[in-house]
């Protein structure tokens, strides 16, 4: 069995497997990467980006910390809401987000995962469709890994 190199996969795949449990996100495509078929609701966990620091020098595997942001991306839109429904539901659904991360922030003990947060949030942000509004937010998920 080879070392653990980053538990970076594993957040991801943690915390779309806890997102999709969600009752506020019933209904909700929670997925990784772009989707192929875009709905109305969307949680998708995207790029995961970062660095890798050594604690020690020494011979053999190096112990060393992993800091680490995995992009979220909210859209949340339904046919006929207008902008103030399009935020609420943005909203609630990043709200749905913080509470993973707060109920459990080493998302069920991931080898190394020291603790994953929410980060820096951008939006909600409105576009108007041919069916309704459209609201967006972009979040980031802050995580801190120790690996030996």
């Amino acid at each position: 069995m080879s070392a653990q190199t980053s538990p970076r996969a594993l957040v991801r795949a943690a915390l779309i497997e806890r997102l999709a449990r969600q009752a506020e996100l019933a209904g909700v495509q929670v997925e990784r990467g772009v989707p192929v078929e875009w709905g109305h609701e969307h949680v998708v966990l995207g790029n995961i980006t970062g660095t890798m620091a050594l604690r020690h020098m020494q011979a053999g595997r190096k112990s060393r910390s992993d800091e680490f942001t995995i992009a979220v991306y909210i859209m949340a839109g339904k046919p006929g809401q207008n902008v103030e429904q399009a935020e609420a539901r943005a909203l609630e659904m990043l709200a749905a987000l913080e509470d993973v991360l707060a109920a459990d922030p080493h998302l069920g003990r991931v080898p190394g995962l020291q603790r994953a947060a929410l980060g820096q949030v951008d939006g909600p942000d409105v576009a108007a469709t041919n069916e309704g509004q459209v609201a967006f937010v972009a979040a980031d998920v802050e995580c801190l890994a120790h690996l030996v």
